[in-house]
């Protein structure tokens, strides 16, 4: 996975407020963008991040972590947060879920680098699950030194990003790049 940095995205979210219909006239503002506010502008944060396509997945092959009693405790001391999806592979709604798992475990590493994301299948992981108080699935559950934290959202990417962002006391913006490819960055 690579990222993509736009001059478009960034000068129409920053000067135009997103409105695409100024894009003609930002064009002679790119070379000095590239030499002055591009070092500037970006120093303290990472350029935005390519959000990939959803794939047609099962709940086993997502690339999330899969945890297991042997690996949760050494994954969840790793990681000043982490943000895991208690799941049963035998459930209808999990593999519902699995892609957008998926996409939001793709992303998340390239913009949240200190938060682990993870699944727990509970039907390979009873015993696993029972001591997280697992009872329902999908359980969504954040945990940082702070709090252990239930998400109660909506089941997609773009939220699962939203809510890291917010307990990383950071802000996710939405845009699409010049080929109409979904981007995000955060800051």
């Amino acid at each position: 996975m690579i990222w993509k940095p736009t001059i478009a995205t960034f000068l129409l979210a920053s000067t135009c407020g997103g409105d695409s219909t100024h894009a003609s006239e930002l064009s002679s503002l790119i070379p000095r963008f590239l030499q002055e506010l591009w070092p500037i502008r970006f120093a303290a944060h990472k350029p935005p991040t390519l959000i990939p396509e959803k794939k047609d997945i099962s709940f086993q092959a997502n690339d999330a972590t899969s945890l297991t009693m042997e690996t949760f405790d050494f994954f969840v001391a790793n990681h000043r947060a982490v943000f895991i999806n208690y799941c049963s592979s035998k459930t209808g709604i999990c593999h519902h879920v699995a892609p957008e798992w998926e996409q939001f475990s793709d992303i998340a590493p390239h913009i949240f680098s200190h938060v682990g994301v993870a699944k727990v299948d509970c039907a390979q992981e009873p015993i696993l699950c029972k001591s997280k108080h697992v009872k329902n699935y999908p359980t969504l559950r954040w945990y940082d030194e702070r709090q252990v934290q239930n998400y109660h959202g909506v089941l997609s990417a773009k939220h699962f990003v939203q809510i890291v962002a917010r307990n990383m006391n950071q802000t996710a913006s939405f845009s699409n790049d010049e080929d109409g490819l979904p981007m995000v960055s955060v800051a």
